[in-house]
Order: structure tokens, then sequence, then C-alpha cells
């Protein structure tokens, strides 16, 4: 899916070609439309990997692209094809937005949490190793 996401937005993609893609897509990727989405445990990890599938690799090349890149209107053409033959592409979007948001929360808690943990360990040296253990054992 990368690689066709790479070709829509090359220069060689057209808008007419859209209909006819996301045509191929939609059956290509009907195991995707009819089954569950969301994981039964849902942690930072499961909900990372939801959103691994194939379909999410174009919203999230969407996301990254800048709005004046000039070839974004013909993968947003694509996805509205698609849109048009599989509604639950605009709740897979919605589902998408909102855990690429948790993940990326997740992320940044996790980087501030080791920030702060090595600063704590790396300022104070002069520490004894009991009240380090106790930290570590506090912040996990």
């Amino acid at each position: 899916m990368e690689q066709l996401v790479k070709h829509i937005t090359s220069e060689e993609f057209s808008y007419d070609q859209c209909g006819p893609v996301a045509s191929h897509l939609s059956e290509i990727l009907q195991q995707q439309f009819e089954g569950k989405i969301f994981p039964m445990d849902p942690t930072p990890e499961s909900i990372e990997d939801s959103i691994g599938k194939p379909l999410f690799v174009a919203f999230r090349a969407l996301v990254e692209m800048a709005d004046s890149e000039p070839h974004r209107g013909q993968l947003l053409q694509l996805l509205a094809e698609l849109y048009a033959l599989q509604p639950r592409v605009g709740y897979y979007l919605l589902y998408f937005m909102n855990a690429d948001r948790q993940v990326r929360f997740y992320q940044r808690l996790l980087k501030v949490h080791l920030l702060k943990m090595s600063c704590f360990l790396f300022k104070g040296e002069k520490r004894s190793q009991q009240s380090q253990s106790k930290y570590l054992q506090r912040s996990m």
C-alpha cells in the first residue's frame, strides 16, 4: 500500500485513475471493511497495531503530507472514491485520527518519563541506591 500511495502522489497519477483504483482497492481490502478494528484489549501497542493495516497507510500519508503538496488532491480523490464504494472509510478515518493521537500521546509520555528518569539518575548520583530504587518503583 505504501508503494501505491507513493505512485498516487507522483506526477504520473491522474484524477481519472482514482475511480478504477478505488474499485480495485475496495475488492482487495474487503476483509478489512468487514472485520472489527478496535482491539479487544486496548493498550497503546494494540491500538498502534490496529492502525497498521493497509488502509491506514493511506490515512497516515495524508496526515503527514503538507496542505500545499501538489499531489495531495489525488490521494484525497482516491479516498473519496473509496468512500463512495465503502462508507466505512469515513469511520475508519475518524478511528485513525483518534488512535494516532493516542499513540503519539503515549509515545510523548514515555519520552517524558524516560527523560525525567534519566535526569533523576544522572543528576542524583549523590543519592543512595536505595532512594533511586524507590523512585523507580514508584514511577513504574
